[in-house]
């Protein structure tokens, strides 16, 4: 199988690529940077290897940089055993990905809104957390939302909730780093924090659409994360 990992949110595309890779533990994993070349390429992943048939060939920008030529015909020698995964640091061309449309599974990782880094940024500190905030330029829309899905998602996992019943509770797919991350981050929290500003930002939605504030979402949610977060 053929990967295309492109876009500049080097975070996600890195989880992805993991993801990958422990998919297939049994298999023998080989790292090209942009210090080699077409000639290791070709011999990592069309050469005969004795000690295993099972591989995976992890090219890092080699698409960005030119060094796989206009002959895709060689990929049809690829061992059905192998996984090759082109990571890449930027975006692709269009043209450039429409050759390898029935070739290769061509996932793209834009770069995050300040909106996700507020979301991650999320902690127990309320300094950190109203830090995160301010960087978001503006009103920004649909705040309170990814705010309260985010905490709903926190405190799911804090109730022991499986991944495959989050997602269906939410009715969002979640990707196994994208899991591992909500993990790490709810592990941070108490659950009776989280229900509180859950709660509190649920309120702060209401008053909003029944007229009794005349203030902005990101004016309004400093005063819960004040209230409900450690200094």
């Amino acid at each position: 199988m053929i990967y295309i990992l492109h876009g500049k949110d080097s975070e996600a595309s890195y989880g992805r690529l993991s993801g990958l890779l422990t998919r297939s533990p049994k298999a023998t994993t080989i790292k090209l940077t942009q210090a080699n070349t077409f000639d290791d390429f070709y011999q990592s992943a069309f050469g005969q290897d004795f000690f295993t048939d099972e591989k995976t060939i992890v090219c890092e920008n080699f698409l960005k940089d030119k060094k796989i030529g206009k002959n895709l015909d060689i990929f049809k020698n690829l061992s059905k055993n192998s996984n090759l995964v082109f990571w890449e640091s930027d975006e692709l061309a269009p043209a450039l990905l429409a050759k390898f449309q029935k070739l290769a599974v061509i996932e793209i990782f834009k770069e995050k809104p300040r909106m996700f880094w507020f979301l991650d940024s999320l902690s127990p500190s309320a300094k950190t957390s109203l830090k995160s905030l301010a960087n978001l330029k503006g009103n920004p829309k649909n705040l309170n939302w990814n705010l309260s899905m985010r905490l709903l998602h926190l405190i799911l996992l804090k109730l022991g909730t499986s991944q495959k019943d989050v997602e269906a509770f939410t009715g969002k797919k979640i990707y196994d780093w994208q899991w591992q991350k909500l993990k790490t981050q709810s592990q941070t929290f108490e659950l009776k924090a989280l229900v509180k500003l859950f709660g509190a930002i649920l309120k702060i939605d209401y008053h909003a659409k029944i007229g009794k504030t005349g203030l902005e979402e990101k004016d309004l949610i400093p005063f819960v994360l004040l209230k409900y977060l450690n200094p």
